[in-house]
């Protein structure tokens, strides 16, 4: 609670006026970097020519927001902790990224595998790259050049495949 306050650049006592509990309070500040989170990716997406360059910019997007913003990865962290599975999913609904979601519904509309592709998988491990990442960098301590290098490759084994994959 003091981390945020200092970060808020609030008296602890301040917080507590605003909000009921530190459960409310935490819960309240992920929404409002999800919704930020969002608001980038989307302005950053206006300029894509394809659905490759849609996926790499919100990708790059999301990790750029991590790089920045490291102390909302173990808040959100907590969130998955306490609360239940279907809060956790509710929570995360209110942030749908509708822009991108979309164009991958359609893209996994036209995707003929053998079973159903439910487009919230690929939309989730999207999500979950960046985080994964970050997490990674924790322990390894990588410069930003060295994890954009990683992100790169990553990227091109995600779009070419496993054949077509040289780093």
């Amino acid at each position: 609670v003091e981390k945020i306050a200092d970060e808020l650049n609030m008296s602890k006592s301040g917080l507590y006026f605003y909000f009921d509990n530190k459960s409310e309070m935490i819960s309240t500040l992920i929404d409002r970097e999800l919704d930020l989170m969002e608001v980038i990716c989307h302005e950053n997406s206006t300029e894509a020519r394809n659905f490759s360059e849609l996926i790499y910019i919100f990708f790059r997007s999301v990790l750029e927001f991590f790089m920045v913003r490291p102390s909302v990865i173990p808040v959100y962290g907590w969130l998955l902790q306490t609360k239940t599975e279907a809060e956790f999913v509710g929570k995360l609904e209110n942030h749908r990224f509708d822009f991108l979601s979309e164009r991958v519904k359609d893209a996994f509309g036209e995707i003929d595998i053998g079973v159903r592709v439910d487009s919230h998988v690929f939309l989730f491990y999207l999500g979950m790259l960046p985080v994964a990442m970050m997490g990674f960098n924790e322990r390894i301590n990588y410069t930003n050049d060295e994890i954009f290098t990683i992100f790169s490759a990553i990227f091109d084994f995600i779009e070419y495949g496993v054949a077509d994959f040289s780093v």
